[in-house]
């Protein structure tokens, strides 16, 4: 799955996906290459210490189609623990909103 903003992302969980499924397939050792060869192009830099720009991707993708929404909600979609560093980072671009039974619901501003 690809998601916009997410730079490489995408084409590196299928390449791994794709390598994982090939070794269990051959009865030859693994053999190790270079990101750079399995995407046919240079890897995008590492985002910056501290920060994660593909979870603050998924977060706001995941709030265009599903919002407006609880953090809970998120990560049981996705099965992802460390987002809310991703959510705490985008959160003044947030509107927010409880439910009836008090829990903050997060929405993308005009959606």
């Amino acid at each position: 799955m690809r998601f916009a903003g997410a730079g490489a992302a995408g084409t590196v969980r299928r390449a791994l996906v794709a390598a994982a499924r090939s070794t269990r397939r051959c009865s030859r050792p693994c053999r190790n290459v270079l990101l750079s060869s399995w995407l046919g192009r240079e890897s995008d830099p590492p985002a910056p210490e501290g920060s994660d720009p593909v979870g603050e991707a998924l977060v706001r993708r995941y709030l265009a189609a599903f919002g407006p929404a609880a953090t809970a909600d998120l990560r049981a979609w996705c099965g992802l623990a460390g987002l809310p560093g991703a959510v705490a980072a985008i959160r003044e671009e947030l509107v927010t909103f409880r439910d009836e039974r008090g829990r903050e619901l997060l929405d993308l501003p005009g959606v």
